[in-house]
């Protein structure tokens, strides 16, 4: 955000441009968004859509379908790791820079495969913690997520 108040206040007021820009912006928003979707791996609130889950009375059966949720999401997990460490092998081999500011191309794909790696681990995390019937209790700076 500062980046682009910056860039408007250059374009408006001093009547000059900042070059790249958008090339800042993409290394940036990359590490937020890649972090972000590994954070919401480790903390448990990304999206879900168990609206089935809800109908289910018996424990043993609520704990099944935890398990069957959990073993997708790591197997989505590490498919989706695996390419990561394929594209930034690829990318290694290829190499590539950002036109006006030269700045090395694998700085904003490398959180592509850094927090899929990380979703990987807090994957198995939580299918452990499913098997063993232990709800994880994950506290952040506000209170406790569960």
């Amino acid at each position: 955000m500062l980046i682009i108040v910056l860039c408007v206040f250059m374009r408006y007021i001093l009547k000059s441009d900042l070059y790249g820009f958008e090339e800042i912006i993409t290394v940036v928003a990359m590490w937020l968004y890649f972090g972000g979707g590994a954070y919401a791996s480790y903390s448990g609130v990304h999206i879900t859509a168990e609206v089935f889950s809800e109908y289910i009375k018996s424990p043993l059966v609520r704990k099944c379908l935890k398990i069957c949720v959990c073993s997708l999401s790591l197997l989505c997990s590490v498919v989706l790791a695996k390419w990561g460490i394929d594209f930034i092998s690829w990318r290694i081999q290829v190499g590539g820079s950002s036109t006006s500011l030269k700045i090395p191309l694998i700085l904003s794909q490398i959180p592509i495969c850094i927090c899929f790696l990380l979703m990987v681990l807090y994957n198995v995390y939580h299918l452990a913690n499913s098997i063993i019937g232990r709800s994880p209790r994950i506290v952040n700076k506000g209170g406790v997520l569960e």
